[in-house]
């Protein structure tokens, strides 16, 4: 007796149709959940890697600070003679800086992608320092540092509360005019070109006149605190 050993060919199973679809929607599920967590991620470190920036300029003004009677910088003098290293006909509270901090690369932010904040030095005109960092003031409103020789250097004994005082901010993406300071939207004219930032998940990194660093909401940075308004803006607090 013969055995039949050849095998019956079986059919080749594949997908269907339905399954594909399943697969894909599936994915696209989870794609939609990552992608939002991932790009959150990003900012996060980015943010961190602006309060670190801020962290050293801080640190920088206070080493300032020491060698120059407790007098913080002038945010500009001008008119100078020859290109300044952050702006080409004045000289910048960040460049009087420079000696203590020695780095260009503190002075961007990474989530600033303002093609007029790119990473170099060199200004073309006194519009604006490509830098992503404003000190708080104001042309001499009170705020930590003065806007003009004219008006004297801020001092550190004029701050009543150091830790509750803003003294250098993120700014909005880079404006057509002045890009080297900062000070509340809320108050219209001239600090509307350097307004408070939203730039990191809503909200802007913030150092203080004490040397510490935080993440605040434009509405908290102009909070009005004990019937004060701008309160953490003012270096003399009522």
């Amino acid at each position: 007796m013969q055995l039949n050993t050849q095998e019956t060919p079986r059919a080749k199973k594949g997908f269907t149709l339905i399954e594909l679809l399943v697969v894909i929607a599936i994915i696209a599920i989870l794609a939609a959940i990552l992608f939002p967590v991932f790009a959150r991620a990003r900012e996060n470190a980015r943010r961190a890697s602006c309060q670190s920036n801020l962290k050293q300029i801080g640190l920088g003004v206070m080493q300032y600070t020491q060698d120059y009677d407790e007098k913080y910088p002038i945010v500009e003098f001008y008119p100078r003679s020859t290109p300044g290293k952050f702006a080409t006909n004045y000289t910048l509270w960040a460049e009087v800086l420079d000696p203590y901090i020695k780095s260009t690369q503190i002075w961007y932010c990474p989530s600033n992608t303002d093609t007029n904040t790119p990473k170099a030095v060199a200004d073309v005109a006194y519009s604006g320092a490509k830098m992503s960092y404003g000190a708080a003031s104001d042309l001499g409103t009170g705020y930590a540092f003065s806007m003009y020789p004219g008006n004297g250097p801020s001092n550190l004994a004029q701050f009543n509360n150091s830790a509750e005082t803003i003294m250098i901010a993120d700014r909005k993406s880079k404006p057509a005019g002045y890009g080297y300071f900062v000070g509340p939207s809320t108050i219209g004219g001239s600090s509307t070109y350097g307004t408070e930032s939203d730039i990191h998940l809503e909200g802007g990194n913030y150092a203080f006149a004490d040397g510490h660093v935080k993440w605040l909401r434009p509405t908290s940075a102009n909070a009005t605190i004990n019937g004060t308004a701008l309160y953490y803006w003012l270096r003399i607090k009522p």
